[in-house]
């Protein structure tokens, strides 16, 4: 099987540069408001908080994905949120009943998931 891009567009795009680095640094101090040295623990919020709309505290997702994202299979996800909980990164959290570990999970950041301001933004 082969695979042909007919699309020549698309192999010219790289981000620029200060793209890049605004999204370095989001994500560098998004992991790091975790302040916690389990590696888990600061990859699963990161996942949280980029999952969450800028200017809100709260998402869904369906739980197959973020465990994926996390690197944990869907059954060890719920008490992988009740960490969070515990670190102050997620307030609450909730899985959909109906659908079991197929279904979408909800949460709400806390005081210590909420979106990290940029040094770049502020600086422009």
């Amino acid at each position: 099987m082969a695979v042909q891009i007919l699309d020549a567009g698309l192999l010219t795009q790289h981000p620029a540069r200060p793209d890049r680095l605004r999204a370095a640094d989001w994500a560098l101090r998004g992991a790091c408001s975790a302040r916690t040295s389990n590696p888990l623990l600061r990859l699963a919020a990161l996942s949280f908080v980029a999952r969450t709309a800028l200017g809100s505290d709260h998402g869904v997702a369906e739980m197959d994905h973020v465990a994926r994202e996390c690197g944990v299979p869907a059954a060890a996800l719920p008490p992988l949120l009740e960490q969070l909980v515990a670190a102050g990164i997620l307030m609450t959290w909730q899985a959909a009943l109906d659908t079991g570990l197929d279904g979408e999970v909800s949460w709400r950041l806390g005081p210590k998931g909420l979106h990290p301001r940029s040094a770049i933004e502020d600086a422009n």
